[in-house]
Parts: structure tokens; sequence; C-alpha cells
């Protein structure tokens, strides 16, 4: 059967507040459709990837970060 067919028969049996719904749902479909994937957009202004490291955030590891836990 087919897609069209299917979708047709499915959303005749909807309430119209569901139907609303459904309508929106495939207005995002179209939209997402159009953007590019994650990871695949173009790099901003700066031209190049932060350097690892370079966040504002600081982390400390402690000095016996290598030794064995003890439960």
């Amino acid at each position: 059967m087919l897609y069209q067919e299917i979708l047709n028969r499915e959303t005749a049996s909807l309430p119209d507040y569901l139907k609303r719904e459904l309508l929106d749902f495939l207005y995002f479909l179209k939209k997402k459709g159009k953007k590019p994937l994650s990871g695949t957009e173009p790099l901003g202004e700066g031209g190049s990837k932060p350097a690892f490291g370079c966040g504002a955030v600081k982390i400390k590891i402690a000095p016996d970060f290598d030794a064995p836990l003890f439960l």
C-alpha cells in the first residue's frame, strides 16, 4: 500500500486538534530536512576549530587519579 493511501486513511479518523498537530509535525520535518546533518555545518567566523583545553572551565585531577579504588 502506498504511503499516501495510509496517511489519508489514518488521518481521516483523527480529531481536528490532532490533525493540526500532525500538520505542525509535517512542517517541522520539512524544515528539518533542509538543514545539514550535525557536524557538517561550516565553521563560524573564526575559520578554525577551538584548540583542545581552551574552554572556560578548569578541571583539576587529583594526584592519585590512577590509584586503585577500594570499596
